[in-house]
């Protein structure tokens, strides 16, 4: 047996391997979050080998969880970060939702909250579902109080010194959970033509289904009997699975304040949801498809841009996005860019490590479904080496932080 330690002052993990004689070897170190308090254990994508979980108590209105996925040597992969409450003190692994994929319950000691991150199987995590515990929640046990096969929490309030309990109200048949921006994994208002993932459960086939094209060549808008229909008007589908659908917002909203979604599965439409309409919503695709870190990014010779691969400055590099909102000419739903290349109506500036960069092209990616937006960007003389911060602005909208471009 080993052990991982996580190490609040120096914002690591240590992984200790154990000699099975009670003594251990020396340390070997790795990237965490902010002030990792605590450290658990689990499979997180599946593929037999340990992962780490690490909550990280960063002090701010939202803490983060660290992801660290196994190599199964003992080393661990960049970590993934997730949002949860305030002051991540704890973390527990559990499948609270049934699904056979294992789930995240976190203890906000400063939000006094716990947070659940539902596991997509694959080292993703869907946006936390937030309840309300005790003051100060420190600690939770995952056992299942009431026999009825779901694992409910036991949580210790170290401030009112309280135990709070929450029993599992997962129904069998839950249909969308959550709706996110597909680059980002944020939540919020939706522009036409923005890529959505929805989460949940019972959306789609068992088996993963990846987009198919129509017979006037268009993006198909069901794939195994799965819709998404927005006010009625069914959405271009990227994929579809039981956990999780991705679709690109019709462009027949551009103008409407809100709209309603529903998902159909098998002929059964899920309750309708109500979500607000923006002109835009941007969001830059990452590498790690969790919204932060290295961006999907490409150099001037058409090669990945990454930290073993940096960008020269005054180079030009080819930037992914989506949710840019109506275009000109006027956006055609699950149509391949090819002759005619739309551009949004909307106003597009990009900046490299805070500083405006000149941007030679801004429309529909050459070749892919019309939603995903390419930005020829040419990186500044005067920024430093490195991966540096890049953020997209749309109208009066900004893309997410923590999107990086490695420059040498």
């Amino acid at each position: 047996m080993d052990l991982a330690v996580a190490n609040t002052n120096s914002n690591t993990v240590s992984i200790l391997f154990g000699r099975g004689n009670g003594t251990f070897r020396p340390r070997l170190d790795f990237a965490a979050g902010q002030l990792p308090a605590f450290v658990a254990s689990g499979d997180f994508n599946d593929d037999g080998k340990p992962d780490l979980a690490v909550a990280n108590e960063t002090g701010f209105s939202t803490s983060t969880v660290s992801i660290l996925l196994g190599n199964g040597n003992g080393t661990f992969q960049r970590p993934l970060i997730f949002a949860a409450g305030s002051n991540a003190s704890f973390v527990a692994v559990a499948d609270f939702n049934l699904d056979g994929k294992l789930d995240l319950a976190v203890a906000d000691t400063g939000s006094d909250t716990i947070s659940i991150l539902l596991g997509l199987g694959n080292g993703i995590f869907q946006p936390a579902l937030n309840f309300e515990v005790g003051s100060g929640p420190a600690w939770i046990g995952v056992t299942d109080l009431n026999d009825d096969g779901r694992p409910d929490l036991i949580v210790a309030n170290s401030l009112s010194d309280t135990l709070s309990v929450l029993i599992n109200a997962s129904p069998s048949n839950t249909r969308a959970i959550s709706i996110v921006n597909a680059a980002s994994l944020t939540t919020g208002a939706i522009a036409p033509g923005e890529m959505l993932t929805i989460f949940g459960s019972n959306l789609g086939p068992t088996q993963a289904m990846g987009l198919q094209l129509n017979g006037a060549r268009l993006v198909a808008t069901e794939l195994a009997g799965t819709q998404v229909l927005f006010d009625g008007l069914p959405a271009p589908l990227i994929s579809a699975q039981a956990g999780q659908v991705t679709a690109i917002v019709p462009y027949a909203l551009s103008g409407r304040t809100a709209t309603q979604m529903t998902v159909e599965t098998g002929g059964v439409l899920s309750s309708a949801l109500t979500i607000p309409v923006t002109l835009s919503a941007p969001a830059l695709f990452t590498t790690q498809t969790n919204g932060a870190g290295q961006g999907a990014i490409l150099n001037q010779d058409g090669s990945v841009n990454s930290a073993s691969n940096p960008a020269a400055r005054g180079s030009t590099v080819m930037i992914y996005a989506t949710g840019a909102g109506q275009t000109d000419p006027p956006g055609i739903d699950g149509m391949l860019a090819g002759d005619v290349l739309p551009k949004p109506v909307l106003p597009v500036s990009v900046t490299i490590a805070g500083q405006v960069a000149e941007l030679s092209y801004a429309g529909a990616a050459p070749g892919l479904v019309a939603g995903v937006m390419q930005l020829n960007v040419r990186i500044p003389d005067g920024v430093s080496s490195g991966a540096v911060p890049v953020q997209l602005q749309i109208g009066d909208q900004v893309s997410q932080t923590g999107v990086t471009l490695d420059v040498r």
